[in-house]
């Protein structure tokens, strides 16, 4: 009844088995302890421990599909040759015997039943064959490490007995992988002839440039196929490597009138100049009447320069501060009327009551004993200072003197609050791989939205800094905090900002902005931050 049973299990367990991955043992060896029972099959008590035979296992597993692996175990131990167990006598055996497997390399438990044909000689030459079938347990140790525990009933020629064992299996695949890992150099293979070898290639089968790792720029713009909007024709960094032929800020793929100058928010084509006087709609006071462009598109019937429907005598010639009605004369031309003009013939300076004074060699009408600025023309507020930006910021003290701006910015235009904000966030956004200073894919998008802020304020100038937390050697975290912040730099060229107006550096450990005994704190330490100054700081 037995027998059947065993034949039952182990039918339905192959089937199951069939449908199980095998664990990680293409080629393994095991180590075990076995005990034979020779009385419990002839009716004696299982729990008779004290007649079991020991003996010591040593073989071989080798996989021989997905499921199933083939087993060689080589025995030597010893039997009892009377029913007392008093005299024993060695003997040596070995088995071939095929496992099944349940569960798969990730399990830590992994069933199995087996089953095979074996033999052992004893010590007087009698030689007894037998028929093992059994099941049994790995118990996964560590990758490649199995405890393993069995039972089998060994059906025999001369003697039949159970069999009991618990050992140690290990994968020999498992170890060659380990050493692979700490071995393997880079393949030296260069498939598509670019210098760069296979293994740091990321485009192994198209020749690149080193810059791009091997991947193609085929129109040679500085901007590598995958990210070059035309590949195939040479275009500039900021138009994503499209051409611009008619140079007005719009590549020609996206520009209605590719050919003409025009506007970004009219698609590349001009703005629309209805009365064809040469000022377009969106700049002409007058869109529907023709005027000259001093008069932004107006009409001007007496050519003062007062358009007519300010001139209040705009049949006769005046002039812009009577609005446009004739003033008093000024018959020098110095600027001073006649009726106020101490010398009405002879060209003066108002400061002197329209008469020749002291020198004003830079002609701004601010005689050269009383200006700061002689030889450069500059304005009575600033005596005789420039303000060339005119907003109210000598040149000497403004950091932008061709732009306007406010005080508060010493002159320069005033960051807009959403373009602050995408500083502060790229402090937070721009990651780099774990321990090295190449940078994350995830941080390109803000990067390309820093360059954006370069073009859109041209007199100021960006300052890139590094920062690490205080883990590790403080030298190591100082060269990792430089390279990164280059790193950043270096991506910035490539967008188009010019190298001259950015400078980068690394300061490692030394300036945390939280605790660095928190795994929070150490992670906004890890940081680059990105600051504009104006240029002429």
């Amino acid at each position: 009844m037995n027998k059947y049973l065993l034949i039952v299990v182990a039918s339905f367990t192959f089937v199951m088995a069939t449908k199980a991955q095998h664990p990680d043992m293409k080629h393994g060896v095991f180590f075990r302890r076995v005990f034979a029972d020779f009385q419990t099959p002839t009716g004696g008590s299982f729990f008779n421990f004290k007649s079991y035979r020991p003996a010591w296992e040593l073989g071989y597993s080798y996989q021989l599909m997905p499921h199933l692996n083939l087993t060689v175990p080589i025995r030597a131990g010893v039997y009892s040759i009377n029913q007392e167990n008093t005299v024993n006598r060695p003997y040596l055996g070995g088995d071939i015997l095929g496992q099944y497997y349940f569960g798969s390399n990730k399990s830590v438990i992994l069933p199995y039943l087996e089953g095979g044909v074996g033999a052992s000689r004893s010590y007087d030459g009698e030689l007894n064959v037998q028929v093992p079938l059994g099941a049994g347990i790995f118990v996964k140790i560590y990758n490649g490490a199995y405890f393993t525990a069995d039972a089998s009933y060994r059906f025999g020629t001369k003697k039949s007995n159970l069999q009991y064992g618990v050992g140690f299996v290990y994968s020999l695949n498992h170890l060659a992988d380990q050493l692979k890992v700490v071995d393997e150099q880079p393949s030296e293979k260069d498939s598509d002839g670019d210098g760069i070898v296979d293994a740091l290639d990321l485009c192994p089968s198209i020749a690149g440039p080193e810059k791009f790792l091997g991947c193609p720029d085929s129109d040679n713009d500085g901007i590598e196929d995958s990210k070059d909007k035309c590949p195939d024709v040479a275009g500039p960094i900021d138009l994503m490597g499209c051409p611009d032929s008619d140079g007005d800020g719009v590549a020609d793929v996206e520009d209605k009138c590719p050919n003409l100058s025009g506007l970004v928010s009219n698609g590349g084509c001009p703005a629309a100049d209805s009365d064809k006087d040469g000022v377009p709609d969106d700049k002409d006071k007058c869109p529907d009447i023709a005027g000259p462009t001093s008069t932004m598109g107006c009409p001007d019937s007496d050519g003062d320069g007062v358009a007519d429907f300010e001139d209040k005598c705009p049949n006769l010639v005046g002039i812009a501060s009577n609005h446009g009605c004739p003033g008093v004369t000024d018959s020098d031309g110095d600027g001073v009327p006649d009726n106020e003009d101490n010398c009405p013939n002879i060209k003066g300076i108002a400061a002197n009551h329209g008469c020749p004074g002291v020198a004003d060699s830079d002609g701004d009408g601010i005689q050269d004993d009383k200006d700061k600025c002689p030889n450069k023309a500059g304005v009575l507020q600033f005596d005789g200072c420039p303000d060339t930006d005119g907003d109210g910021i000598p040149d000497s003290e403004d950091y932008c003197p061709n732009t306007r701006g406010a005080a508060a910015t010493h002159g320069c235009p005033e960051i807009q609050k959403e373009d602050k904000e995408v500083l502060d966030i790229a402090m937070r956004a721009v990651q780099f791989e774990t321990g090295k200073a190449t940078l994350k894919y995830s941080s390109f998008a803000v990067l390309d939205k820093i360059a954006e802020i370069m073009r859109k304020y041209r007199d100021y100038n960006l300052i890139i800094s590094g920062h690490t937390d205080n883990t590790g050697r403080a030298v190591i975290n100082q060269r990792l905090s430089e390279r990164r912040a280059k790193a950043c730099y270096e991506y910035l060229i490539n967008r188009g900002v010019a190298a001259k107006r950015m400078r980068y550096a690394g300061y490692g450990e030394s300036r945390p902005i939280a605790d660095n005994l928190t795994k929070e704190g150490r992670a906004l330490n890890r940081r680059v931050e990105f600051k504009l100054v104006p240029a002429r700081r």
